[in-house]
This record gives C-alpha cells, sequence and structure tokens, in this order.
C-alpha cells in the first residue's frame, strides 16, 4: 500500500465517521438534515469527491486486488457503498437543497448501472474508432488512381459524419463529437494495453496454440444432453481462460 493510498484512506474514514455522527448514523435522514445545514453538503461534496478518487485509482490499477488493507477503512468503504453512497450523491448534485428528494427505498445500485454506461460508452467509441479507420483505408483505395487528397478527404467526412451525428451532445455538433470519442476510443485502448495490461499478441498467439478437441463417439452417447452441455461449457471457458491469459483459471475449470 503506497503512502498516497494511505493517507486518502485515513482522510476517507475521518469524513465518513464525521458524517456518520452528524446524522445519528441514519442516512435515510440524511437529505433532510442537508437542506438547511451547508457544512453537511460540504461534508458529502468532499466524501463523494474522495469516494470517487479513490474508486477511480482502485479500477485503473493493473491489480485489482488489494493488500493490507486497513480493516477500518474495508468496513467504512462497504458501509459507504451499502447505506450512504446514493444519499451523499443526491445531495452533491442537488442544484437546490429545497427541492432534494430521495426515496431511500429505491432499492437500483446506481453505482453498477453507472458502470454499465460508462463501459458501454467506452467500447462503442473504441467499436467507432475501428470502423473509422476502415472508412478511410476504403477512401484512399477507391480515389488511388487518382491521388487527390481532396476527393478522399471529402468522401471520409461524408461517410463519418451520420456517425458523429449520432454522438453529438445537445447544442453541440458533429465536428466537435467527432475527435472527443475518437480520443475516447484511443484512451480505451491505451488503457487496456496499459493499466489492465491486456496483450493482444499474446491472445492471437494462445488462440492458434489451442487444438481441436475430438470427443469419441462412444464417449458422448453416455453422457446425457444436461451433462454433455455441462463438459462442453466447462470446456469453452476453459479454453477462454487460457486464451486471454489466465492459465491457472483454465486448469481449475478444466
Amino acid at each position: 500500500m503506497s503512502e498516497a493510498d494511505s493517507e486518502s484512506e485515513i482522510k476517507f474514514i475521518s469524513l465518513f465517521d464525521d458524517l456518520k455522527s452528524r446524522c445519528e448514523d441514519s442516512p435515510e435522514k440524511l437529505v433532510s438534515i442537508a437542506k438547511n445545514n451547508t457544512e453537511i453538503m460540504d461534508l458529502c461534496a468532499c466524501l463523494w469527491s474522495l469516494y470517487f478518487e479513490i474508486d477511480l485509482h482502485n479500477h485503473s490499477s493493473s491489480d485489482i486486488f488489494k493488500i493490507s488493507i486497513n480493516k477500518k477503512f474495508s468496513n467504512c468503504w462497504r458501509d459507504y457503498e451499502e447505506r450512504y453512497s446514493d444519499a451523499v450523491e443526491e445531495i452533491n448534485f442537488s442544484s437546490d437543497p429545497k427541492y432534494m428528494k430521495y426515496d431511500f427505498n429505491y432499492n437500483i445500485n446506481k453505482k453498477y448501472l453507472d458502470k454499465d454506461s460508462d463501459a458501454k460508452y467506452e467500447s462503442d467509441s473504441f467499436k467507432d474508432l475501428i470502423s473509422c479507420m476502415h472508412i478511410q483505408i476504403e477512401c484512399m483505395e477507391k480515389y488511388a488512381d487518382e491521388g487527390d487528397e481532396y476527393l478522399i478527404q471529402e468522401e471520409f467526412v461524408e461517410r463519418v459524419k451520420p456517425l458523429a451525428q449520432a454522438w453529438t451532445w445537445e447544442g453541440g455538433t458533429w465536428q466537435e463529437a467527432f475527435p472527443v470519442v475518437m480520443q475516447s476510443g484511443i484512451d480505451t485502448w491505451e488503457t487496456l494495453k496499459n493499466d489492465h495490461g491486456f496483450d493482444l499478441q499474446g491472445v492471437l498467439r494462445r488462440r492458434k496454440l489451442i487444438p481441436p478437441v475430438l470427443v469419441p463417439r462412444q464417449v458422448a452417447e453416455k453422457e446425457g444432453d444436461a451433462r454433455k452441455l455441462s463438459l462442453l461449457n466447462n470446456l469453452r471457458e476453459a479454453q477462454q481462460a487460457f486464451i486471454f491469459g489466465a492459465p491457472h483459471a483454465a486448469l481449475a475449470l478444466d
């Protein structure tokens, strides 16, 4: 655990303990208490910001296992996520505390919905980056004989315009959205490669190393349909674990 991580965790514990004491450890009361209390609103803003900072650091690390974590910090983190995070976020993002509304029985875990939304944006932007590269190549091949850069650029713009328009935010233009989405696609690849250790060459090599599996008829006939499906699924998952660089997981499933 780095010194920076330790300082962040100590600060998180301190802020969270302070917030719990101010609302008597009753998160369902937090929003109403914060309406006329700027100190609690500021405390929620600091706590949410620190939570986001730590969570972002943890998810950007190539190692998702955290060793020797302070037990009190671990307990505070879980308690915050399970009971306080929705209320703190509601307070932090409310433009006017008089209009804050919080349904404490709302059970959808917004954190996981947000993660899914973020992942979709990153995935789609990476796919569109590849699509634009294909379009660029096709335009270059189409006008290869003419060698006219203007024609290449003109057709490229016309073909990527509908794609970019789908990303345009309210009040923006597709010309503004296009470089943002392309950069997001590049950042997604860099994150996979540098932060998460994704090895494309290794994946392609290991895929070629997997031999075809020939199941003898007499073996297949001895097993029922459910058993055969289970065996095939286990084999498929073991192969995928090997392909993506998790040999120990492949052995466990084998």
